[in-house]
């Protein structure tokens, strides 16, 4: 009966994973009309000065741009 739990247990947690992923899927673009700044992956990092994964896609708009959620999201800075 234990093994039913552990595979009840295992599943849930399959489910759980898999909702989290669609959540983040992007459904639009965040902002209209925008350049992009720096591109989701390995690249030169500013900071450090050396190759690092750049885990975002930065968007270069004006102030009072307008900004819809894509998808659920963490704002980590604007400038």
């Amino acid at each position: 009966m234990n093994s039913k739990a552990d595979e009840l247990v295992m599943l849930e947690s399959e489910f759980i994973e898999q909702r989290l992923k669609w959540r983040l899927l992007l459904t639009t673009l965040p902002v209209e009309d925008a350049l992009l700044g720096s591109l989701y992956g390995v690249r030169s990092d500013p900071i450090a000065g050396m190759r690092a994964m750049h885990e975002v896609v930065d968007f270069r708009i004006d102030n009072g741009t307008p900004v819809v959620v894509a998808a659920d999201s963490v704002v980590l800075g604007a400038s």
